[in-house]
C-alpha cells in the first residue's frame, strides 16, 4: 500500500495523544493496515466506552506533552534517520521511521535466507560529548520455528519406536507379565500416533513463521516455541569511529503449556520418580534443591534415584551407546588410515578402541543386566531370554555407513561382552587387509551389547508399578515438548563460531503454576548440553524457503547440522565444518507482583573474572527482585561472544522491558550515550520501537499486557511508559 502523506501522519499522531493504534501506526510505518494472518480482529466498542477512551486519550496527550517539554529542556532534539539515509525531525525529537523490507534485508544481507517479516526502527541520539549516535532496531521471525520441531518430532518418534521394539521382544513372557507387555506396547503406539499427528499439523501450517502467544496452550502447536524472534541492535558513533551489533533472541518459556501443571513441571516429575514427594512448603521452596539434583544427575536425573534399577539401566544403555559410537568412529578412522598408509594416526585410534571396549565390558557386567536377563529366562515360555540378534539395531549415519556389515550376533549378554573384548584385541593387533576382516566382528559385539542393555532397560520398566510407568511416559512426553523449543534459538543465531556459551535470562515468577513453567525451562536449558551444533557451508536451496537443517541422533544425543552462509566461514574455516557444544546457563529473576527470587544455576566463564565475581556476590546477596543478576549475566554472555536469549511466559511484556533496557545499557556503556538521553531513548524504544510491533503481532494490539498493580511492584527501569499498556490478551 502507498504511504500516507506527512500531513495525515501528523494528524494521526496528534489525535492519538501519545498512544499508538495498530492501523494508524501501520500507515505511519509505510506498511499495510490490514491485519496479518492470525492476528486478532479489532473489537467493537460501545458509545460509553468510546467516551472513556477519549478522556483517557486527552490525559495521555497531556502526559506526553509534559514529557516532551522536559525532554526538550534537557537536550537538543536529535533527528530521526531512516535506514535508507533520509532524515526527518520528529515531534518528540526521537521519533523514528520504519524501513521497507528491501532496505532491512539489504542492510542485513546475511539474514536473507533465514528470516521473514523484518521490521526496523532508526533513532538519532546524542553522545556525552554532543556527537551524533545512530541506532537501529531490527525485529524478524525465523523460518526455522516450524522446521526444526518437525525434525525433532521425527527423531522422538524414532526413539519411541525403539522403546516399542524393546517391549515387543518380551511378548514371550508368561502371564501376568505378558499383560503388562501388551499395555506398554499400546502406550508406546499411542505416543507415536500422537507425534505423527503433530508432525502432520506442523507440516500443513500456512500461517506466520512464529507461534503467537495467544495460542501457546494449543496442543496442535505444542512443539513450536512461543513468540520466537530475533531482536538486533545496530548502532554507531561516527565521530568516535565505533559501532556495535547486539543480538538477543526473545522466546517464550520452554514449557508444556498444553499439558498444564497439575503435577508440576519436569523437576517435580523427577522428584516423584525418585520417590521424593514435594514438601509442604510447595514446589517453589524446593526448586534450588531440585536444580542441584538435576545438575548432579544430568540426562538420567528424570529416571529416578541413583540407587533405583531404572536409573542404573538407563545409565548402562547410555554408556554403551556412547562407547559403541566412538568405537565405530575409530574403526572408520583405522580403515581410512590403512588405505592412506597413515601409520601415525593408528596408535591414537587403537587407544580409543581399547578404552571404549573396556567401558562396554564394565557396563554389561552391571548387576541390573545380569538380574534382568536371568528374570527374562525364568519368566519366558521358551525358558530362555530373547536372542540378542532379534532386536533391531539403530541404523548408522554419516561416515559410519561405510563400515562393513556386522557378523552374526552373539546369543546372550555374556557372549556379547566376550565378543567385544576379543574383537577389540584382534582389531588392534591387525594390519592391512586383516583390519577390514576384524571390523565386522567388533561391530557385531557392540550391537549385541547394546541390545542386551536395551532388553535390560525394557525388563526394568516392566517391573515398575503401573503408576510409575504412566508418570514416566508423561514425563518423557513433557520433556520432548519442552526440549523441542530449546535448539531452535541457538540454531539461527550461532553463526559467530566463538559463540559456544549459551545464556538464558528469565523474567518469570516462581509461585503457583508458574513454578512448573520454570521447572520445565530449567530442564530444557540443561538438556542443551547434550546437543552438538555443526556449522557447514550452505548449499543452494532446491526450492523456495530456507536451507534444510539436518538433525541426527535422538534424545540426549542430538546433532544439529546448520547450513551457514559461506561468507561467514571464510578464511581458515572455508569449506570446513565447525562443531561446538553449548554451555548453557539459566538465570531467573521474577519482576512482577508474584515475584520471588531463587538461584537456578551459576557457572564460571573465562576472561570475565570481575563480572563473575560481581555476579556471585549479587546472587549470594539474596535481595528480592535483584535485576542486576540479569544485567550482569547479559554482560558476561556478550563478553564471551555467547548466544543470548531472553524469556518470560510469552516473551512479549516483561521480556520487552528487559530487552529495551539492555539495549540502552549497551549504548550507554559502549557508545557513551548521553545520560540525559538515556530515559528518553528507553521510553522511545518502548513506545514506538520493535517491542510494540512484537506485541501487535501477537495479540493484534500494540499494547503490553500490564496492569497498574504490576507496574507499581516492578522495578522502576522495567515499567512500561504511559499509553503503552492495558488489559489485553497475553
Amino acid at each position: 500500500m502507498p504511504k500516507s502523506k506527512s500531513g495525515d501522519k501528523k494528524k494521526k499522531r496528534e489525535s492519538s495523544g501519545g498512544s499508538v493504534k495498530s492501523n494508524s501506526k501501520a500507515k505511519e510505518n509505510g506498511t499495510s493496515s490490514a491485519p496479518r494472518e492470525g492476528s486478532a480482529p479489532p473489537k467493537q466498542t460501545s458509545n460509553s466506552k468510546e467516551k472513556k477512551a477519549e478522556k483517557s486519550k486527552k490525559k495521555e496527550k497531556i502526559q506526553s506533552e509534559d514529557v516532551q517539554k522536559s525532554q526538550s529542556q534537557s537536550s537538543s532534539s536529535p533527528k530521526s534517520t531512516k535506514p535508507g539515509g533520509s532524515s526527518n525531525k520528529g515531534k518528540s525529537g526521537l521519533e523514528s521511521e520504519s524501513s521497507s523490507v528491501k532496505e532491512v534485508m539489504d542492510a542485513m544481507d546475511e539474514l536473507k535466507p533465514l528470516f521473514d517479516d523484518p521490521w526496523s526502527k532508526s533513532y538519532a541520539l546524542v553522545q556525552e560529548d554532543g556527537s551524533d549516535l545512530r541506532a537501529r532496531e531490527l525485529l524478524a521471525d525465523t523460518q526455522y520455528s516450524f522446521q526444526i520441531p518437525i525434525r525433532l518430532i521425527e527423531l522422538f518418534s524414532k526413539d519411541e519406536a525403539e522403546l516399542l521394539d524393546e517391549m515387543k521382544q518380551l511378548k514371550s513372557l508368561l502371564p501376568p507379565l505378558s499383560d503388562l507387555v501388551r499395555d506398554a506396547v499400546r502406550r508406546h503406539e499411542d505416543i507415536i500416533a500422537s507425534y505423527s499427528v503433530s508432525k502432520t499439523t506442523l507440516k500443513a501450517h500456512k500461517g506466520p513463521f512464529f507461534k503467537r502467544s495467544t495460542v501457546k496452550g494449543d496442543p496442535s502447536l505444542e512443539f513450536v516455541p512461543v513468540n520466537l524472534h530475533l531482536q538486533r541492535l545496530v548502532a554507531d558513533a561516527p565521530a568516535a569511529d565505533r559501532s556495535v551489533i547486539h543480538d538477543v533472541i526473545t522466546v517464550g518459556a520452554f514449557t508444556a503449556f498444553s499439558q498444564k501443571f497439575r503435577d508440576g513441571g519436569l523437576l517435580q516429575y523427577a522428584e516423584l520418580l525418585g520417590g521424593r514427594p514435594v514438601p509442604g512448603g510447595g514446589p517453589c521452596c524446593s526448586l534450588p534443591r531440585m536444580v542441584e539434583r538435576l545438575a548432579a544427575g544430568g540426562r538420567t536425573a528424570l529416571d529416578g534415584d541413583k540407587a533405583s534399577a531404572m536409573y542404573q539401566a538407563e545409565g548402562v544403555v547410555q554408556a554403551i551407546e556412547e562407547a559403541r559410537s566412538r568405537i565405530l568412529e575409530a574403526c572408520v578412522g583405522l580403515l581410512e588410515a590403512g588405505k592412506a598408509d597413515d601409520s601415525a594416526a593408528i596408535p591414537a585410534l587403537v587407544k580409543i578402541i581399547t578404552a571404549e571396549s573396556s567401558r562396554v565390558d564394565v557396563a554389561l557386567h552391571s548387576p541390573v543386566v545380569a538380574d534382568t536377563h536371568q528374570q527374562l529366562a525364568s519368566s519366558s515360555a521358551t525358558g530362555a531370554a530373547p536372542h540378542l540378534g532379534c532386536l533391531p539395531v539403530p541404523p548408522l549415519a554419516g561416515r559410519l555407513v561405510s563400515l562393513p556389515a556386522a557378523a552374526a550376533a552373539p546369543a546372550d549378554w555374556r557372549s556379547a561382552a566376550a565378543a567385544v573384548s576379543a574383537a577389540a584385541a584382534g582389531l588392534c593387533a591387525a594390519e592391512g587387509a586383516a583390519l577390514a576382516a576384524a571390523v565386522p566382528q567388533l561391530r557385531a559385539g557392540c550391537d549385541a551389547a547394546l541390545a542386551a542393555a536395551r532388553l535390560a532397560r525394557a525388563t526394568t520398566r516392566l517391573r515398575e508399578q503401573r503408576r510409575t510407568q504412566l508418570l514416566r511416559d508423561a514425563a518423557r512426553h513433557r520433556r520432548d515438548i519442552c526440549f523441542s523449543h530449546a535448539p531452535t534459538p541457538p540454531s539461527w543465531n550461532s553463526w559467530p563460531p566463538s559463540g559456544r556459551s549459551s545464556s538464558s535470562r528469565g523474567c518469570s515468577p516462581t509461585m503457583d503454576t508458574k513454578a512448573g513453567m520454570v521447572q520445565d525451562m530449567v530442564v530444557a536449558v540443561q538438556d542443551l548440553e547434550g546437543v552438538e551444533f555443526i556449522l557447514e557451508p550452505a548449499a543452494a536451496p532446491k526450492g523456495p524457503g530456507v536451507p534444510e537443517v539436518r538433525l541426527e541422533g535422538g534424545r540426549g544425543r542430538l546433532q544439529v547440522y546448520l547450513p551457514t552462509p559461506k561468507a561467514l566461514l571464510a578464511g581458515k574455516r572455508a569449506g570446513k565444518q565447525i562443531r561446538f557444544h553449548p554451555r548453557p546457563v539459566f538465570f531467573n529473576v521474577g519482576i512482577n507482583e508474584q515475584a520471588t527470587f531463587f538461584r537456578v544455576r551459576d557457572e564460571s566463564c573465562p576472561d570475565v573474572g570481575d563480572l563473575i565475581i560481581q555476579l556471585g556476590q549479587t546472587i549470594r546477596s539474596g535481595r528480592p527482585k535483584e535485576v542486576k543478576i540479569l544485567q550482569l549475566a547479559s554482560q558476561i554472555c556478550r563478553a564471551v561472544s555467547g548466544i543470548r536469549f531472553c524469556s518470560c511466559k510469552s516473551a512479549k511484556d516483561r521480556t520487552s522491558m528487559s530487552v529495551t533496557l539492555e539495549q540502552v545499557n549497551i549504548l550507554s556503556r559502549e557508545l557513551q550515550l548521553a545520560s540525559a538521553e538515556r530515559p528518553r531513548a528507553l521510553a522511545l524504544m518502548r513506545t514506538d520501537g520493535a517491542r510494540r510491533r512484537n506485541a501487535e503481532k501477537n495479540v493484534g494490539s500494540p499494547r503490553f499486557s500490564f496492569n497498574t498493580l504490576q507496574l507499581l511492584t516492578m522495578p522502576s527501569e522495567y515499567r512500561a511508559p504511559p499509553g503503552t499498556y492495558g488489559a489485553v490478551e497475553s
